[in-house]
């Protein structure tokens, strides 16, 4: 069952900050919390997106296997991010796989019935557009970093967006 707690980071995500409760009671009455193990894998990459995530708590990497079979992790989740949106929104497959890199709390969230909400309530869609055009912003940032910096400038960021998240979920 959600918590109070959950309901708080929940409403800090994009996709959900300006919705009311209750469109967001609608919206995740079918989702409940999971505790997953290190090392869980949450999703493969060209699986059908039968749902998204969002971290209450823990970390979650988004990565892919090179030709090689070397991992390229082209993302770190933490409490109060939300993933895979975007191939659920659109029932596509996964783009690339996921794993739970810390013990994590997550409510995953059932792409179908999500969908269906979204025709029945408009602001739903409103904070998808906003949510996708946010996380595009934040790739072309992630971009411009990867061919700008150095790699002791981005580990630095990294460490520093690490830094500003254990204080949020303090």
């Amino acid at each position: 069952m959600l918590q109070d707690e959950d309901l708080s980071i929940i409403r800090q995500i994009p996709l959900f900050e300006n919705m009311s409760g209750d469109a967001l009671v609608t919206l995740l009455g079918h989702s409940f919390p999971k505790e997953y193990p290190k090392g869980k894998v949450l999703f493969v990459r060209d699986e059908p997106a039968d749902c998204f995530y969002i971290v209450l708590g823990g970390w979650v990497k988004i990565y892919r296997e090179t030709q090689e079979g070397d991992e390229a992790v082209l993302g770190v989740f933490a409490r109060g991010e939300s993933l895979a949106e975007a191939a659920a929104f659109l029932g596509m497959n996964y783009p690339a796989s996921a794993q739970v890199v810390e013990a994590a709390r997550l409510l995953p969230i059932l792409s179908k019935p999500f969908r269906s909400h979204i025709t029945d309530m408009p602001e739903i869609a409103m904070n998808m557009l906003a949510s996708m055009s946010k996380r595009a912003h934040q790739h072309v940032a992630e971009i411009e970093q990867l061919k700008t910096r150095s790699a002791t400038l981005r580990v630095v960021d990294f460490l520093l967006k690490l830094c500003t998240v254990e204080e949020g979920s303090a």
